[in-house]
């Protein structure tokens, strides 16, 4: 887990670990069928994860477990929210993790954040990503 995050690291992350039973948890709570990561998807979460500041596995794990639930409750929300509009959702094994980029640009305060975030979804509303943010981390508090 100390190995720096590379593509080839991440991809086996996601065979194990805090991912792997997120994962699992999702796809048997909605009965849906998790597809595979694309290496491209590998690579741009590489670079994401890095200029966020995360540089190992251990980092990474770590980050997830801290936000599993409230990770949990954002994507499960997104997810339903496609649902809800008649969209096919599409989730791969690592879905999770562009997620999890949110919670590390939510504690850059609202400047770099912003600028972060517009840098990696470029034309995504980054209020509306943020107010999700936010109340997924209320929604575990409250539990």
């Amino acid at each position: 887990m100390d190995e720096p995050i590379s593509s080839a690291s991440l991809a086996a992350y996601t065979e194990r670990s805090t991912l792997l039973r997120f994962n699992e948890r999702f796809a048997n709570i909605h009965a849906v069928e998790l597809g595979p990561f694309e290496p491209t998807t590998l690579n741009r979460l590489v670079v994401n994860l890095t200029a966020l500041g995360v540089r190992s596995l251990a980092e990474l794990d770590s980050f997830f477990a801290s936000h599993f639930e409230a990770l949990y409750i954002l994507m499960e929300g997104r997810y339903l929210l496609a649902r809800g509009r008649g969209e096919t959702p599409a989730v791969t094994i690592t879905t999770p993790l562009l997620y999890l980029l949110l919670f590390k640009i939510a504690e850059m305060g609202e400047a770099e954040g912003r600028s972060a975030f517009e840098k990696i979804w470029k034309a995504a509303p980054y209020e509306e990503y943020m107010r999700s943010v936010s109340s997924a981390l209320k929604g575990v508090r409250r539990a």
